[in-house]
């Protein structure tokens, strides 16, 4: 087996033949084309080169020792590989063509195989290779943004449930010396269990740029609480560094102006 060779423009292509002039042969028309070209002298080397490395073609001999190209064919789809396979025989038979088609063989070529026709069936082996490898990669794209969209969804629902449920607890500030309360200090609570430490709820408030929200919901709770139940000391409410770039911070109708 030969060393794993650089992408061409054309593509890379997997050449299994056990007969060394022949493959040598094949692979000198291929490269001619444009094609990176790997060679491997049966199926079992070739089943090692798919294992280290990505082809765009595979195209092998059906008889060879060890493990033919229905074999190989098989363990390749076996794999969940979908990459064209042409399968070469100099001796078609009947049982050869159905396995080729059974395990989605691309095509089925017959031995003398010329130049021209050789660099015919690769060229659209590799186009519909770059389709479906195109189609692969698109439905790929659009499932991860699907379950992007549907966490997104889900954080959403988490933070309007803790905003929604959100309450303050009010710490005392004791001077010690005195024994004292001084004032007290506003802490953010919430009933959403995901997000019961206020670490996490204003992390996921920064995720989806919602750190205003919880901040002026915060500020409204506490102006509530001081309406309806006026303290006789001073009561200190934390702002996150977001809160200075909220207008509604400085408004002169703000809830605690």
């Amino acid at each position: 087996m030969s060393e794993v060779p650089a992408p061409a423009a054309h593509g890379r292509v997997l050449l299994v033949e056990d007969q060394p002039a022949l493959r040598r042969a094949y692979a000198r028309i291929l490269e001619g084309a444009g094609y990176a070209v790997m060679q491997a002298a049966d199926g079992r080397h070739a089943t090692d080169a798919l294992t280290a490395e990505c082809y765009d073609v595979i195209l092998t001999d059906i008889t060879m020792p060890g493990m033919s190209g229905t074999q190989l064919l098989r363990a390749v789809r076996e794999r969940g590989l979908d990459v064209p396979v042409l399968l070469v025989t100099a001796n078609p038979t009947v049982e050869s063509a159905i396995a080729a088609v059974e395990h989605g063989a691309l095509r089925y070529l017959v031995k003398p195989v010329s130049a021209p026709e050789l660099v015919d069936a690769v060229d659209r082996a590799a186009k519909l290779g770059r389709l479906g490898r195109i189609k692969r990669e698109s439905m790929a794209y659009l499932d991860s943004i699907d379950r992007a969209s549907a966490a997104r969804s889900t954080l959403d629902a988490s933070l309007h449930v803790a905003i929604d449920t959100l309450w303050m607890d009010y710490q005392p500030i004791v001077d010690w010396a005195s024994k004292e309360i001084i004032a007290f200090e506003a802490l953010v609570r919430t009933k959403e269990p995901t997000l019961s430490d206020p670490a996490a709820l204003f992390a996921l408030a920064g995720q989806l740029e919602s750190v205003w929200q919880v901040g002026r919901t915060i500020r409204a709770s506490v102006a509530r609480t001081l309406r309806e139940h006026p303290p006789s000391v001073d009561v200190f409410v934390n702002l996150h560094p977001s809160d200075l770039l909220d207008e509604a911070l400085y408004a002169p109708d703000a809830p605690l102006a």
